[in-house]
């Protein structure tokens, strides 16, 4: 209380905002934005931090701060580049340029556009079936993938090792290898292969993992 009303209160909320969007990165949470609109700033850092991003035909996406005066300053510099390369990210926050829906899709920075009355229900049809995912390998995979990615490829496996070999003693790890098994004893053929096993895996209904957690 006493440094939200000092100066410092500025930092202290930005840094909130920066411990905020790491623990997005690290959770068995899926984070999907829906961009309505005119995204800039900390709106699209926030976006950023996000694991999946839909945009509206009608959207765009800045990244201004350099017009007035400074940086982004809540991961921008770190996450766009991580996410469309050096270079493109560069560009994007040196001139502050608008992009629209179109390009930020060939860029990599959005996942798909979709026409604006349609936006949140596309949403949330993929919310409700990555929802079906198991939190505990969610976690290990957005750990990996945005930490691990910047380390040195020799430690990035070892991450990924570590989290993996820690995931296969699991409740719900076993039940749905033993599930697996059992589909290619009885049809001697795997999963993939059949079209209806297929929908269920990707539906997340073949060894619903939440009635599995531990």
């Amino acid at each position: 209380p006493i440094l939200q009303r000092s100066p410092l209160a500025g930092d202290l909320n930005m840094q909130r905002m920066h411990d905020l969007l790491l623990q997005m990165g690290r959770s068995g949470t899926i984070y999907i934005a829906a961009i309505n609109g005119s995204t800039a700033g900390g709106g699209l850092e926030l976006c950023l931090a996000c694991d999946l991003r839909y945009i509206a035909h009608d959207g765009e996406l800045a990244q201004p701060e350099v017009l007035l005066g400074f940086p982004p300053g809540a991961g921008g510099t770190q996450r766009l580049a991580r996410l469309i390369g050096r270079a493109r990210a560069l560009e994007l926050m040196l001139s502050g340029r608008v992009v629209t829906p179109e390009e930020a899709k060939s860029l990599g920075l959005v996942t798909d556009v979709v026409p604006h009355d349609q936006l949140m229900e596309r949403v949330m049809a993929v919310a409700e079936v990555l929802a079906t995912r198991y939190k505990r390998a969610v976690s290990v995979i957005k750990r990996c993938t945005l930490e691990g990615g910047s380390l040195p490829l020799e430690e990035g496996l070892l991450r990924e090792q570590s989290g993996f070999l820690a995931l296969l003693g699991t409740k719900a790890a076993k039940n749905a290898m033993q599930a697996y098994v059992s589909f290619v004893e009885q049809h001697g053929i795997i999963p993939a292969m059949d079209p209806e096993a297929r929908e269920q895996l990707r539906a997340g209904t073949f060894a619903p993992f939440h009635e599995q957690e531990e």
